[in-house]
């Protein structure tokens, strides 16, 4: 089918005829019920004893291509026997398929397949044993298509072969949402640069070509996948597509996608081996699978608005593509070489170190050092908002509370590294730089501020202000907020309820006293009227009065 067909004239048959049709023809009478399809028309019926899918092909799927798809079943019933797959019926006369006239006499090719009993891989619950049975049934499935072919596999122009994903480019301006096109723009931009000159010293094979959610049957009262079904877009392509498109939905809206198509890729590679160059686009190829779809469907909404099915997988697979760009692409490349056990091109993603990295800190760092959160992770690198982790996923960072312009900001770090290749010393000397930028600190400040005291850490800039405090006063004793930390040093620590007040803490010093912190959700007082705030200030002003 070429790029321009994407409209194609979709069968709309009557369920009745459908019934008569397959009485008639096959022998076969049951209970009808249609089935979700794209440019197809499909029927379950059932009658009892078994069960059967009727299906009428689209007018510009000729008896080549639906000879091809028979062909290719026939010969995995041969090469891939354990597989359970949709078997042929035979029409009365012993034929494969037989022609349907629809409206305007526009013939329709008609074919029985078996019931593949189960549910649809988008509607369970989705569990570490199932994502690995569905990669390794579909590791089964590629191996059991080597060696075949077929005339009608070679589809020139075919919008759904991933080889040709950029047929698709086009209509990424059709793409509704800003932010969103955007990101398929970037998508197609790293395609052209990292995959695009190795797409033709990639393997290649008849593949199936759309092993997604709704093609995929999972066993009932099971997690192991029974069969995948709808053959309807093979291809001979790259064999790494295969991989690809099905990673592609498998992470729908998965919360660890790491976990999930590691899972999925090693089982696939313990059943058919990858190749090291195959394993090297594999995310990029996934994620250009999603640019397909949401480009395709859509362009097809522009002439189809009231079409449903278009619009099926839109939402997940805009969001599985803003979270895929959040890894590093080097990091996803070593991850898949990871599952498949090859060498990682970068050790700064190692994922397997963190456990030596954690005994060897103990044996290193003091042990009061504690580390964040009880996953703990492993920061290696800083841009602009986003911390990034050594497995290269990024963090909105929300904790940190020093790179006030952005983490390795290009004119902070540039002028840090002109003064350290200049001068380090201290305000003991003259230096241009030192009055320079007090005056440009000094312009920005109200009166009746006026002088400037450089430090280099907020602790000795705390220690300095109780310094001065202390000496104009005369007096000593804090008033603080509950919770409140100020810095690491011994008189900064005995003002800090953070530190005294917890484990390792020695209690409140009797010069200082504690204030409730004016939490509207979890405080005292409640909500953000003039009454907890005046509350709250009532309870500052006895603490003064103590």
């Amino acid at each position: 089918m070429s790029a321009d067909s994407i409209e194609t004239t979709r069968p709309e048959f009557a369920p009745a005829e459908v019934a008569a049709f397959a009485n008639n023809y096959f022998d076969i009478a049951g209970e009808l019920k249609a089935l979700v399809s794209d440019r197809d028309q499909n029927f379950s019926v059932c009658n009892g004893s078994s069960n059967y899918v009727f299906k009428i092909a689209n007018q510009n799927e000729n008896e080549g291509f639906l000879d091809f798809q028979n062909k290719a079943l026939l010969h995995l019933a041969e090469t891939a026997p354990s597989l359970t797959l949709p078997r042929l019926v035979p029409t009365v006369g012993g034929e494969d398929m037989v022609e349907m006239a629809g409206q305007g006499d526009i013939a329709h090719l008609a074919r029985v397949l078996t019931y593949v009993p189960g549910r649809l891989f988008s509607d369970v619950e989705k569990t570490p044993s199932l994502f690995s049975s569905l990669g390794a049934y579909m590791g089964k499935l590629s191996s059991g298509l080597q060696g075949f072919g077929h005339p009608a596999a070679h589809r020139e122009g075919f919008i759904w072969n991933l080889d040709n994903v950029l047929a698709c480019e086009p209509y990424v301006d059709v793409i509704a949402n800003d932010d969103n096109r955007a990101i398929v723009k970037s998508y197609f931009d790293r395609y052209r640069e990292y995959v695009l000159p190795k797409v033709s010293s990639l393997r290649s094979a008849v593949i199936h070509n759309d092993i997604n959610d709704n093609n995929i049957i999972v066993a009932d009262d099971t997690d192991q996948i029974a069969a995948v079904i709808d053959f309807g877009d093979m291809v001979f392509a790259s064999q790494i597509n295969e991989l690809a498109t099905a990673l592609a939905y498998a992470l729908f809206d998965q919360d660890d996608i790491l976990a999930v198509s590691k899972a999925i890729i090693s089982a696939y590679h313990s059943e058919f081996p990858l190749l090291e160059q195959e394993v090297d686009v594999l995310f990029d190829l996934t994620a250009m699978r999603l640019c397909m779809s949401v480009c395709i469907s859509s362009q097809r909404a522009l002439t189809d608005p009231d079409n449903e099915y278009l619009f099926i997988s839109q939402a997940p697979a805009f969001r599985l593509l803003a979270k895929l760009i959040e890894f590093e692409r080097d990091m996803l490349c070593d991850h898949a070489r990871t599952a498949c056990g090859f060498t990682v091109r970068s050790a700064k993603y190692d994922s397997h170190s963190l456990d030596e990295m954690i005994e060897h800190r103990k044996s290193v760092l003091g042990p009061s050092l504690s580390l964040a959160y009880s996953k703990h992770l492993k920061m290696v690198r800083g841009e602009g908002a986003y911390l990034y982790d050594h497995t290269g996923r990024a963090f909105l960072d929300c904790v940190n509370n020093i790179s006030h312009v952005g983490h390795c900001h290009p004119h902070v770090v540039r002028a840090l590294s002109d003064q350290a290749a200049t001068l380090n010393t201290n305000t003991r000397y003259l230096h241009d730089t030192i009055q320079q930028y007090a005056e440009r600190l000094l312009s920005t400040l109200p009166d009746p501020l006026s002088v400037v005291y450089f430090v280099c850490s907020g602790s000795e800039a705390n220690e300095l202000a109780l310094r001065l405090a202390r000496t104009k006063t005369g007096r000593k004793g804090m008033v603080v907020l509950d919770w409140a930390y100020h810095g690491n040093t011994n008189g900064l620590v005995e003002i800090s309820p953070y530190k005294f007040n917890r484990k390792g803490g020695v209690g409140c010093p009797e010069y200082v006293r504690i204030a409730d912190i004016a939490d509207p959700f979890r405080g005292r007082y409640k909500g953000r009227g003039e009454d907890a705030g005046k509350a709250y200030a009532a309870g500052v002003e006895a603490a003064i009065d103590e």
